[in-house]
């Protein structure tokens, strides 16, 4: 379960260092970086998470950017 979690920080950090992603976009995840580097229970952790990332039905999201956060939805919710 941890390697899944650190493979989500990972994502997220890819993320958030690329140039077309926007910087409110970019606040968002590194707030979910944030959630999930806290010392709660790792389901807390992931359902915080969880609920931050709902930025995915943003229309100013590009296609390719929706679709690793829903990957990375996907990933959180394998975990709890």
């Amino acid at each position: 379960m941890e390697d899944c979690l650190m493979e989500a920080v990972s994502l997220l950090q890819e993320l958030i260092e690329e140039h077309s992603i926007s910087k409110n976009i970019k606040k968002t995840m590194t707030e979910v970086v944030t959630v999930l580097q806290e010392e709660n229970e790792l389901a807390i952790k992931c359902d915080k998470a969880i609920q931050i990332l709902t930025i995915g039905e943003d229309p100013t999201i590009d296609v390719f950017t929706k679709t690793r956060i829903w990957s990375l939805l996907s990933m959180l919710e394998s975990i709890t």
